[in-house]
């Protein structure tokens, strides 16, 4: 917001013109959109694929925790395995799984798919660790 004074020096004619920016005292809430959240989230988000059934999610977290602090983790099952989403508090506790395509949870090898990575990344992970692991 903007106000302009006009003001007029005492023995002269001229009018000078002085504009006064205005600015509220706190500063204005940035509104982020569902679609914006989720972009921010699948940046600090992985996917882990080939959990036994009988892990608990408790056994998933400790050992997922040892990279950083998690924010959320969702299992949910897929027959004899199952799925977990695994938020991390900073995207820094990612940089492990970009050049690391496995991950142990106890004894057993799970596969890890950051949600960031475009679907090319994600279909040629998938290709090469199925033919890897077979």
């Amino acid at each position: 917001m903007e106000i302009i004074l006009q003001l007029q020096e005492e023995n002269s004619d001229d009018i000078k013109n002085v504009t006064l920016e205005i600015s509220p005292l706190k500063p204005e809430k940035q509104v982020t959109t569902p679609d914006q959240q989720k972009e921010n989230t699948n940046h600090r988000t992985i996917q882990v694929i080939d959990i036994p059934a009988y892990r608990k999610a408790a056994e998933i977290r400790a050992s997922f925790e040892i990279l950083g602090e998690i924010k959320r983790l969702y299992t949910k099952g897929a027959g004899f395995y199952q799925i977990a989403y695994i938020t991390y508090k900073s995207q820094d506790s990612l940089t492990y799984f970009e050049t690391n395509w496995g991950y142990h949870v106890g004894k057993d090898m799970v596969r890890v798919l950051p949600l960031s990575f475009n679907q090319d990344d994600h279909t040629l992970r998938k290709q090469y660790l199925s033919n890897y692991l077979d």
